[in-house]
């Protein structure tokens, strides 16, 4: 799963530093990419499209995408179909890359809070000797 997606660099540019990251391969951190920077890099750039005609042609206020795209909003369901329609691809790419995105950022910027959980135990709750 760690290659699900590579969040690395694109188009040989490499990624901003947005202080988050994930653990891949040897210990090796690489910046966590969000979905607006994908959007950005991947769609929006490689088609010499304007944020401003995108955001007109979704139907939605430049403000909007311009905070996807600067990873200061995540992408909604509404915003999910709007970009497949437009870039023909399915909303739920555009859904699981924003779901990847918010855990892989959870669980960093929370881990220890995580660690603390004890995982369920039927043999203990039953009263079994391990």
């Amino acid at each position: 799963m760690e290659n699900l997606f590579f969040l690395g660099t694109w188009n040989g540019k490499k990624r901003k530093n947005r202080g988050l990251s994930i653990k891949m391969k040897k210990g090796k951190l690489i910046p966590l990419t969000t979905p607006g920077e994908i959007l950005k890099e991947e769609f929006i750039d490689p088609l010499n499209l304007q944020d401003k005609e995108v955001a007109k042609a979704l139907g939605i206020p430049h403000s909007r995408l311009s905070e996807i795209i600067h990873g200061k909003r995540s992408i909604t369901v509404d915003t999910a179909i709007r970009l497949s329609r437009f870039f023909r691809t399915t909303p739920e790419f555009w859904l699981n890359y924003q779901n990847h995105y918010n855990l892989q950022k959870e669980q960093e910027l929370h881990s220890q809070k995580f660690l603390v959980i004890k995982p369920f135990s039927r043999r203990k709750k039953l009263g079994i000797k391990v």
